[in-house]
């Protein structure tokens, strides 16, 4: 069994081992992160404390109610229409320019998944 001297001196050991497994810079995603306004992969909690929020979800029989908020209202309304979605996306599918921006764009998401 060891002494407290011994435990303590194991706990400053665990400790400093633990914070230099943490990588505190901005490449850490999770410190790092930005939410983006038009992102499917990501929930923004809005008008609640997030230590309420984790109790709750944290909790056997928690509910917690979603509610989508509205499209911005910063779309203007041609952009709405039926005509200029279909023109869109037909450009979006053929426009040479665009692919090629887009596959570069996404090309280092594909060489990091790789290594």
């Amino acid at each position: 069994m060891l002494d407290s001297t011994d435990q303590s001196r194991l706990a400053r050991s665990f400790e400093d081992l633990r914070s230099k497994l943490l990588d505190l810079t901005l490449r850490n995603p999770m410190l790092s992160y930005r939410p983006q306004s038009r992102s499917r992969k990501q929930l923004q909690i809005i008008d609640d404390c997030p230590e309420d929020v984790f109790r709750r979800l944290g909790a056997e029989d928690f509910a917690l109610e979603l509610i989508a908020l509205p499209e911005p209202a910063d779309i203007p309304a041609d952009e709405e229409t039926q005509e200029f979605i279909s023109h869109l996306s037909y450009l979006k599918s053929n426009d040479v320019e665009y692919l090629a921006r887009l596959i570069r764009q996404r090309a280092p998401e594909r060489l990091a998944s790789v290594v």
